[in-house]
């Protein structure tokens, strides 16, 4: 039996971030939540987009209509991809989407990576907020944003600047800052960002704090991870847990505009140590 688990996630966390296989390390994250769950079937699937899209691209030209086309159609079509119409925890993972061909921005973006690295393609996901969005490229330097929840629509700035006001209110704008590249590490960040989100929305904060050690181990030096590690381990009454988390957010975020409250909830915390 073929497993993912802590093992299989720590190779990837020490890894250089372009040796990362972004969906097998996706489907490791996702057998954390399965413990014992086989992984070749999935790999097996992933395996078979790869080669119908290696396939595919051999007999298209470098045109990058042609390029949507193989990819919007071999997900979406071949292997009937969809956006799922509830947004719960069971398609938050790559595990989940596979099973029941419906998942999440990021779960179907990753999909699309998956897909297009494999035909040799350039392509990246974006740090656009609220919704996961890949670019591809063609050897010319011909440039689309995708949208994999909506089957890949190829998106204006017109329509990038209205889904960002959904997300972050009327008053934002689209600049550069939302077009810049996401590598594999913030990918899976942005994937486990969900997991975590949904748990914390069902009251799981055990759940979430999991997602969050996971989160941790690929991001050792993000700041706000451990102060939301450690505002968790607070609420569940982790003293001493919540005491190393704070003290390390304050190690790494010295000029943060929440560190005076942060050294105050540190100071209520060694009381009770």
């Amino acid at each position: 039996m073929s497993t993912g688990g802590p093992h299989g996630l720590a190779r990837w966390a020490a890894a250089p971030d372009e040796a990362i296989d972004l969906a097998e390390a996706a489907l490791e994250l996702a057998a954390l939540e399965v413990p014992g769950a086989s992984l070749i079937p999935y790999r097996f699937h992933l395996a078979e987009i790869a080669d119908h899209m290696r396939s595919g691209a051999a007999l298209i030209s470098a045109h990058l209509d042609e390029y949507i086309t193989l990819l919007t159609e071999t997900v979406h079509g071949t292997f009937g991809y969809r956006g799922a119409v509830s947004r719960g925890e069971s398609h938050v993972t790559l595990m989940c989407t596979i099973e029941r061909r419906q998942g999440t921005p990021v779960t179907l973006g990753i999909l699309y990576l998956h897909a297009a690295r494999a035909a040799g393609w350039a392509a990246t996901g974006l740090t656009f907020p609220g919704r996961f969005l890949v670019r591809v490229q063609t050897a010319h330097g011909q440039r689309a944003v995708l949208d994999p929840f909506a089957k890949g629509e190829p998106l204006t700035s017109r329509r990038m600047r209205r889904l960002l006001k959904e997300a972050l209110g009327p008053t934002a704008e689209l600049t550069q800052a939302h077009y810049q590249p996401l590598n594999n590490r913030e990918t899976l960040l942005r994937l486990q960002d969900d997991l975590k989100t949904q748990s914390l929305q069902a009251g799981r904060f055990d759940a979430a704090l999991e997602v969050l050690e996971t989160m941790l181990l690929l991001a050792p030096d993000a700041p706000a991870l451990w102060r939301e590690a450690g505002m968790i381990h607070r609420r569940l009454g982790h003293v001493a847990a919540a005491v190393s988390a704070l003290e390390r957010f304050l190690s790494l975020a010295p000029d943060s505009p929440v560190r005076c409250r942060t050294a105050e909830l540190l100071n209520e915390l060694y009381g009770r140590l």
